[in-house]
């Protein structure tokens, strides 16, 4: 998948689309090698549709539960384990596994989108500052200042990281984690982290680890909040294993109608 024009360790490159087999063929389309990325992979794209179908029936699902517990709310846990069931009924075999911990990751996180941000508008910024709003100034101004020794200790938390979560996948197939840490976070909510690095990193546990570290997932509705906002999860795989997460929450999606769900307008 190009990542041309993106922030690496922040923007989530992929498609949109209503369901698992949508996603699926939009990203035939644009997976593949791309001029204006020479970090793009030149191997062949598969057909992402060819096994859809295909079921998860013998599949080793991981889940960190105390690692959830932790962090997540009660009704995001209780969506969590609505779709482990859901997946073991279907075939799937569901395992505990342990989650790297990801605070330093997390840090590490801010650090290089704050510099790829800033980056990205150094043309503009700061000679055109006033014309910014307060938010992303504040973190433009925090890439610009940030040390050399602050990147290259994120750079190299990173690998680390990598190196801990490919030995976590070695016993299994995908890692099933929430797609946030609350059910449906409101703009009140999102306003009330502010500007603060650590407030803002609250939101990002579930997401951000896999922006670093370049794992696919695919995020998949699961569930509402009590205002009926959606819920979603996450699965995780291992790299270029697109087609298994595109099939398994195709096969999520055939006994579930959370997908289907409109807003009333």
């Amino acid at each position: 998948m190009s990542r041309h024009g993106v922030f690496p360790s922040l923007d989530h490159v992929g498609p949109m689309a209503r369901t698992a087999k949508d996603a699926a063929a939009i990203l035939g389309v644009i997976a593949g090698a791309d001029p204006a990325d020479p970090t793009a992979s030149p191997l062949d794209v598969p057909d992402y549709l060819a096994g859809i179908d295909g079921g998860v029936a013998g599949i080793t699902v991981g889940v960190d539960w105390a690692f959830l517990r932790r962090i997540a709310t009660e009704e995001v846990l209780e969506s969590i384990e609505a779709v482990a069931s859901t997946m073991a009924a279907l075939g799937a075999r569901i395992i505990d596994v342990t989650f790297p911990e990801p605070e330093a990751i997390l840090r590490g996180w801010a650090v290089q989108c704050a510099v790829e941000a800033a980056i990205a508008h150094r043309r503009t910024y700061p000679a055109r500052k006033q014309e910014y709003g307060e938010r992303l100034a504040a973190l433009l101004d925090r890439g610009n200042n940030f040390s050399g020794i602050a990147l290259a200790e994120a750079l190299g938390d990173r690998r680390i990281f990598n190196g801990r979560i490919a030995t976590m996948f070695a016993d299994m197939d995908m890692l099933l984690v929430p797609g946030l840490p609350v059910a449906g976070p409101t703009l009140d909510y999102m306003s009330s982290l502010g500007e603060d690095p650590e407030a803002i990193l609250a939101i990002g546990p579930f997401t951000a680890p896999f922006d670093v570290c370049g794992y696919p997932t695919i995020t998949v509705p699961c569930g509402s909040n009590s205002l009926g906002i959606p819920v979603a999860f996450q699965f995780v795989g291992k790299p270029f294993e697109e087609a298994l997460l595109c099939r398994s929450a195709h096969a999520y999606q055939g006994v579930t109608e959370w997908h289907l769900r409109r807003p009333a307008l």
